[in-house]
């Protein structure tokens, strides 16, 4: 489980000496919201063309890897029980722990 918060941890650590770099290289703070929306930006881009919502949608997916996610991934189709899951016991004491 660890390995899946690997990727936050390191981009914390890499975002903050980043940001220290580009201070230091620019003499100027907004340096690094700049360079930090244009890395958002790019990868946007490439997210909207290489991710589809579908493995049936991907044009350079073969069948047979289209197959076997089709039959891992299930029906995508069905609906996230939000009212339910705001309303648990669980969530209420987290709200709860916010105020």
């Amino acid at each position: 489980m660890y390995v899946s918060f690997l990727g936050s941890n390191l981009g914390t650590v890499a975002g903050t000496a980043a940001s220290g770099i580009l201070i230091e290289l620019t003499g100027q703070w907004d340096t690094v919201f700049y360079c930090f929306a244009g890395v958002a930006i790019v990868w946007s881009v490439f997210w909207s063309i290489l991710i589809f919502e579908r493995p049936s949608d991907h044009p350079y997916l073969s069948q047979s890897e289209q197959k076997y996610l089709n039959e891992t991934i299930g029906d995508l189709s069905s609906k996230v029980p939000n009212r339910r899951f705001i309303l648990s016991r669980g969530c209420c004491r987290l709200l709860e722990l916010v105020d």
